[in-house]
């Protein structure tokens, strides 16, 4: 890629060589230090390119080869400037937007986080921003050294960070710090009591003196393995209690079902933001559709590679949507609404808990509407300990 814009930057020629001996015409250049390249052999000859410099080389090659040379095209910015050569507001423009390019190509303006898992970008930038890194900052006046002591030093959490600048686009990688569990002070004195109600199912004692056995029903508060052993000073209770509980869910649910499709219309608008500027070109402010979607990004304005602009791109689709009514039948209500519930069910007990087992039951409310019942059979650890 680098190769191909030099290149054009320094000019360049298509050439048609024709000739009995036009391979033997290939060596004699490259004995002479003549580059070529995009080499292409037909029948009658053979096209190649090459610099203005080495064409005028070829002269000795072409006479030793028998061969003849055709200029079929040329390429590049010298013989764009020479064909434009009266065009000096042309010229002049273009050098301009070029110097712009390059003044703006010494600041970054894209920053791009990476490796953070609790921490999140937004706060990275913000340490990042504190730390002197930001969007306009000149890119050569980033020390990573010096940035990577201050955000440590800003956020606790991190154990390592660096940027690296490439083109204007700063890429901040991060390491968090693992933090290990606090150790449990098992000299103060507690005791192990039920977090909820339930059938206790199995019991693991580590200390303390159990107050409770397998099959027994116990409630919430209720104290399961004590701190106190006789006459002994009081322990740190600890242990695993296993409990069973059950926990009924209602929800009601209607067999007509509203459905949003997509007619397959669609249309685009684009706009830039740049500091208050801000806005999307629309020939026609009124909507595109009665009812539609809308779907958004935005993407700096990007040259090649990694070298972007100051200026955000951005594009939004409108897309058309129709309602529709689907009448469902109650087999086929019975089996959503049971997914939904135990979906929900399960975001709500996290991991704290797992269900062992569901028993659902469905009453219809009238023509168009049931109600489901679902008892979740669950098993928790229930043990919580409560210090004196």
């Amino acid at each position: 890629m680098a190769v191909r814009i030099l290149n054009w930057f320094l000019g360049y020629l298509i050439i048609f060589v024709r000739g009995n001996f036009p391979e033997r015409f290939v060596n004699l250049c490259t004995e002479k230090g003549i580059y070529l390249w995009n080499l292409k052999r037909v029948e009658s000859g053979m096209y190649l390119r090459v610099s203005p410099k080495g064409l005028k080389m070829m002269k000795r090659p072409a006479r030793i080869s028998h061969c003849h040379i055709k200029i079929c095209e040329k390429k590049g910015l010298p013989f764009k400037f020479k064909k434009h050569k009266k065009r000096k507001v042309l010229f002049i423009g273009f050098i301009i937007c070029a110097g712009i390019i390059f003044y703006l190509g010494s600041f970054i303006w894209v920053i791009r986080v990476d490796g953070n898992a609790k921490i999140t970008a937004d706060e990275i930038k913000i340490i990042s921003e504190t730390c002197g890194l930001k969007q306009g900052v000149l890119k050569y006046a980033v020390d990573p050294n010096k940035f990577q002591n201050n955000a440590i030093k800003a956020e606790p959490r991190l154990a390592w960070i660096w940027v690296d600048v490439k083109g204007t686009v700063a890429y901040v990688h991060v390491r968090e710090k693992t933090t290990a569990e606090k150790p449990v002070n098992v000299k103060v004195p507690c005791d192990l009591v039920a977090s909820r109600s339930g059938v206790i199912k199995s019991i693991i004692v580590r200390r303390g003196n159990l107050l409770v056995k397998e099959g027994d029903t116990v409630v919430e508060g209720q104290v399961l393995i004590s701190a106190d052993k006789g006459e002994l000073t009081p322990v740190h209770a600890d242990g695993d209690i296993l409990a069973t509980y059950w926990m009924e869910k209602k929800k009601t649910y209607s067999l007509n079902r509203e459905i949003t499709e997509y007619t397959g219309k669609e249309r685009t608008y684009y706009g830039i933001k740049k500091g208050n500027l801000d806005f999307y070109i629309k020939m026609n402010k009124k909507e595109p559709y009665e009812k539609y979607t809308i779907e958004e990004t935005e993407n700096n304005l990007r040259l090649w590679g990694d070298l972007y602009l100051p200026i955000v791109v951005k594009k939004q689709w409108y897309k058309e949507t129709v309602n529709s009514i689907e009448r469902l039948s109650v087999q086929q209500a019975n089996v959503l609404c049971e997914a939904e519930m135990t979906d929900s069910f399960v975001k709500e007990i996290g991991n704290t808990a797992f269900i062992k087992n569901k028993t659902a039951n469905v009453k219809e409310i009238d023509s168009d509407t049931i109600e489901m019942s679902i008892i979740f059979e669950c098993e928790k650890n229930i043990g919580l300990k409560r210090y004196r």
